[in-house]
């Protein structure tokens, strides 16, 4: 069994929480992982979403005590949720919205992608089908999901061309 391990961040979790697609991380990864700070964060809010990521972490999402983060270590102007994320061991797979915390993590040659990346992987594995795929993205981008029109048009295009 393998070791590799795929975190994600709080604004993904919000995100697919928001349109009411977060089994989309449970097709594409299988188990997923969080921080206690992601976890904190996602259950600040109230709504039925809590209750829908609340089951999911009896099911298939298991929550991870986080590494000290180190004084040189992640930039201040990051949450604790990126902070926490970006402490993980080098081998961990992240899944990072937030464009400073998946830049400092690129830098640090961690294995990084965000959101729009995991529909893109789930319709090239079959994970997805390029159908529903596309179906999300339209979910998100009518919700507060933040992303350019350039970067709606280039991931609209890669899966359609699937």
């Amino acid at each position: 069994m393998s070791d590799l391990r795929t975190f994600v961040d709080s604004s993904t979790l919000i995100a697919l929480l928001s349109i009411g697609e977060l089994e989309v991380l449970r097709r594409v990864i299988g188990r997923v992982h969080i921080t206690e700070e992601v976890r904190d964060e996602v259950l600040a809010g109230e709504g039925p979403e809590t209750l829908v990521l609340l089951r999911a972490m009896n099911e298939w999402i298991k929550v991870h005590e986080s590494p000290p983060t180190p004084r040189t270590g992640p930039r201040p102007e990051l949450g604790p949720g990126e902070m926490s994320m970006l402490s993980l061991p080098q081998k961990d797979n992240l899944v990072l919205d937030d464009l400073l915390a998946r830049r400092t993590a690129i830098v640090r040659g961690r294995n990084v992608t965000g959101l729009l990346g995991i529909l893109l992987a789930g319709a090239r594995t079959g994970r997805l089908g390029r159908e529903e795929a596309l179906r999300v993205l339209e979910k998100l981008v009518r919700s507060d999901f933040r992303m350019s029109t350039s970067l709606y048009v280039e991931i609209r295009k890669r899966i359609e061309e699937i």
